[in-house]
């Protein structure tokens, strides 16, 4: 049995999964502590994030990271802060991240990330359900940023709601032009066909076109057209903005990760 797989066992962690070297991470081991819900206050006393503290230390000789990720970043900073914990005593194989469903999330809780004395503080926007502007968060250098990684996906659940490409695109330029590493996990289970125009200006030919279809606007405005012949008629009828696109509902493939032309599985470079 591996260190980590002793130190960090179901007893101790409220969910945890092991992502091995691979297409889903690049360099060395991950393990993934999720904590969440009712459960968070528990296992964020400064007790239970001592003794997480005092595995990682141990494993580091492993090449092992733990990503910790938490729903309440506030509690996590109470935590650190009881133990008295700083950027010389907190292990830099420990890494710290929060999700996001909106911007109103972001505001709420990336700043208490940034607020952590981690090595690597991460966001997860997974799924990516709308437009989020990270400019505020993703400074050029360490003490200016909040940020030091961003993940996002579309959403590959069973009741998946689409996402416009156009949100990813643009908060991977965000990360680029921070110097922030961005990873997009994949598309989900929404692919799209072309843009509306297209369909509008008859330049595309759709009437074999099935299954589940949507329209959406960039600003994340969703609509159900009708499948088959009547499709061109019905959106030629209606107004849409630039940028809105018909997407079709698939099958989720985990290799379906290409944005914009582009893969994008960047990492943050630290040990």
């Amino acid at each position: 049995m591996s260190a980590a797989q002793h130190r960090l066992s179901a007893e101790d962690a409220v969910g945890w999964w092991w992502r091995r070297s691979g297409r889903s991470w690049r360099s060395g081991d991950r393990v993934i502590v999720a904590v969440a819900g009712a459960a968070a206050p528990e296992y964020l006393r400064g007790p239970r994030l001592a003794r997480l503290a005092e595995d990682c230390r141990d494993m580091e000789g492993d090449g092992l990271t733990t990503m910790l990720l938490v729903d309440d970043p506030e509690l996590l900073l109470a935590a650190v802060a009881d133990l008295g914990l700083d950027e010389s005593t907190w292990p830099r194989n420990l890494w710290v991240g929060t999700t996001a469903k909106d911007q109103d999330e972001v505001r709420l809780r990336v700043p208490d990330i940034g607020r952590v004395p981690a090595v690597v503080r991460f966001l997860v926007l997974s799924p990516l359900l709308g437009r989020i502007r990270l400019r505020n968060y993703l400074g050029r250098t360490r003490a200016e940023r909040d940020l030091d990684w961003v993940i996002a996906a579309g959403d590959a659940s069973k009741w998946a709601r689409p996402t416009h490409p156009g949100w990813a695109v643009a908060i991977a330029d965000e990360c680029v032009h921070a110097r922030v590493p961005f990873y997009w996990e994949g598309n989900g289970a929404w692919e799209v066909v072309c843009d509306i125009e297209d369909v509008q200006a008859g330049a595309v030919v759709l009437d074999d076109l099935s299954g589940d279809l949507r329209i959406i606007e960039r600003t994340g405005a969703c609509h159900r057209p009708p499948t088959g012949p009547s499709l061109a008629q019905w959106t030629s009828a209606r107004r849409f903005p630039g940028g809105t696109l018909l997407l079709h509902r698939i099958q989720a493939d985990p290799d379906d990760r290409e944005l914009d032309g582009e893969v994008w599985e960047q990492t943050p470079g630290v040990g």
